[in-house]
């Protein structure tokens, strides 16, 4: 394990936020903390190009009762900007049965071949996508068909003009590029709320932080932050399938007393939602969708919400298991050259791998090598499928970086993940442009840690502390990582745990060490049950550190990313004393 402080760290455990918000290169402490609508750089609604001609648009086919189709796309961030717009003309128009909502049967988006628009349908509503569907747009228009498009993604060629198309990213005079498809939307809400004079856009402001978070947007953008913040709020809780959740999601009641924690959303609530929406069929992802639109009763009977969310994390499940076969061959076909040199990962994973699993497997390997990873599989020469980016590899603007080589036929979606396609004679040559563009560039397993500190210098006030502070982190402003050293070892506390027995934990000095997902044959769970009691360890990781609160009991642990065991002279150590927390040795 190697680990090093990142560059210009002040390792200072006593200022430990303006520490942690310096290495994440945010300079105006307070306006961040307080990010408030003052800071939102003066975004409004009437900021969005043709957001005035899209709420009429709207208005006109409400009112006509026309046959709407309402495209949910499947993601998270597409299910809450659909739920919202459903749910706020359902409140306000009261009979909204002409409307149909609909999804895609497999990976699509948008207006993408896998989804079928009904034939008697006048006006097509698409949150969250569309905007660069140039010849589908013009198909369904010249059948007579209106289109709104309520997006976020990039657009390539322009607006087109066989829709009314709302897209932050087109739209000069609003400033924030960081909003993903239900900001946008909650936006077209105000603008509805404004010309039918009524206040009902915050309504949905939990939904809101929902689908920003799912979609890893970037949250040192004030605008993005205050909104992620405001939804998550207690006060702000309104959404009954959300609050369910939250209980069968077991989250943490103590700061539901005020909020709810980014990353319990991000890690505790959109995998499972995400893994339906990639993985589930057309009906299972209109499930989940309906979800977010249903009343408490309504989830209540026949448990109707209790049995999506089960079937969420099953889908969840069938998708890890999956993904973990897929992975390990995968990495049985890549050669110790690509490993050691390449800086860059394109792989083909024709045969091994299902389309539907394109982008977490990129995902997770992107994690494993620390470098971006392209996966795909090849049809009528050409590798398509999912590009994936690391987050400590110095390219933050991976597809443009991508579509600069002029070598790519597609390239669609964010930055750090998007859908890719490259003719398989184009391979090699982008690996060779990466190669040169990166040389200088170690890929040595490196953890950039904000802080190294020995264990007796960090005290169970210093956990209460950073604890309070877990709900700043987010995308853009990582949770901080530590390098706690010298942490005395007696191998008789450690427990192994798990169904599968392949969990850690070490209880030393009241507080716990843990380590999930650990092979079979890990020094630390070996140490566990074959230890010499002759011999002495002290051990050094890398980890997050929090307070875990657990039956009444709260108690300082570390997240165990990696770890090193040091055998050292028996002398050299002696153990705490728990009631006072006395280190003494090395």
């Amino acid at each position: 394990m190697k680990y090093q402080l990142i560059e210009n760290s002040k390792n200072d455990i006593n200022n430990f936020l303006e520490t942690v918000l310096e290495n994440r290169n945010i300079k105006d402490i307070d306006a961040f903390r307080k990010s408030n609508t003052e800071l939102l750089e003066h975004n409004t609604f009437k900021d969005l190009d043709n957001i005035e001609d899209g709420v009429k648009l709207l208005i006109q086919h409400m009112n006509a009762h026309s046959n709407i189709t309402l495209i949910v796309d499947p993601d998270v961030d597409g299910i809450t900007s659909s739920a919202i717009l459903y749910n706020y003309l359902k409140k306000t128009f009261q009979d909204i049965s002409f409307i149909t909502p609909i999804s895609h049967s497999g990976k699509g988006h948008g207006l993408s071949k896998d989804i079928e628009i009904p034939q008697d349908t006048e006006f097509i509503i698409i949150p969250d996508a569309g905007s660069n569907d140039y010849e589908e747009l013009k198909k369904y228009h010249n059948k007579g068909i209106d289109i709104l498009v309520i997006d976020h993604h990039i657009i390539s060629n322009g607006y087109s003009e066989n829709a009314t198309i709302i897209n932050n990213q087109e739209s000069l005079h609003y400033k924030n590029k960081d909003f993903s498809g239900v900001g946008v939307v909650y936006r077209f809400l105000q603008a509805l709320d404004d010309y039918l004079l009524l206040n009902e856009a915050n309504n949905y402001l939990d939904l809101v932080a929902i689908g920003l978070i799912a979609d890893i947007m970037d949250t040192t953008d004030y605008e993005t932050r205050y909104f992620i913040q405001q939804g998550l709020l207690k006060k702000n809780l309104r959404n009954p399938f959300l609050k369910q959740l939250l209980k069968f999601t077991k989250q943490n009641d103590r700061y539901l007393d005020k909020y709810i924690i980014i990353s319990d959303v991000a890690f505790g609530i959109v995998p499972a939602l995400n893994a339906t929406m990639r993985f589930g069929t057309a009906e299972e992802k209109l499930a989940v969708f309906k979800c977010f639109t249903l009343s408490e009763e309504e989830l209540e009977k026949d448990k109707f919400g209790k049995k999506v969310y089960d079937m969420c994390i099953d889908n969840k499940t069938k998708q890890n298991e999956d993904k973990a076969i897929s992975s390990t061959k995968i990495i049985k076909t890549l050669t110790n050259d690509q490993i050691e040199n390449d800086k860059i990962l394109i792989i083909d994973a024709t045969g091994i791998i299902d389309k539907t699993l394109t982008g977490v497997t990129a995902m997770e390997l992107a994690a494993h090598f620390q470098r971006p990873v392209l996966i795909g599989t090849v049809n009528n020469e050409t590798l398509s499928g999912s590009v994936r980016n690391y987050a400590g590899f110095p390219c933050e603007k991976l597809k443009t970086e991508l579509e600069e080589t002029g070598l790519f036929t597609f390239l669609e979606g964010h930055e750090g993940a998007c859908g890719f396609a490259l003719p398989i004679k184009n391979r090699q040559k982008v690996v060779d442009i990466w190669n040169e563009k990166f040389k200088d560039i170690k890929i040595e397993g490196n953890y950039a840690v904000d802080f190294i500190l020995n264990f007796k210098d960090l005290t169970n006030s210093d956990y209460y502390l950073i604890d309070t502070y877990r709900y700043l982190w987010g995308t853009g402003v990582a949770e901080p990582l530590f390098a706690i050293i010298n942490i005395p070892l007696f191998p008789e506390n450690i427990k192994v745990m798990g169904q599968n027995k392949d969990t850690a934990k070490y209880d030393y000095s009241g507080k716990s060490f843990i380590k999930f997902h650990l092979p079979k044959n890990d020094k630390f769970l070996n140490l566990a049950s074959n230890y010499d009691i002759k011999k002495s360890y002290i051990m050094n990781v890398v980890g997050k550190v929090s307070m875990n609160h657990f039956a009444g009991r709260v108690i300082p642990q570390v997240m165990m990313e990696d770890y090193d065991i040091i055998e050292v002279d028996k002398n050299a150590i002696r153990p705490c004393e728990e009631n006072n927390n006395i280190w003494s040795g090395i």
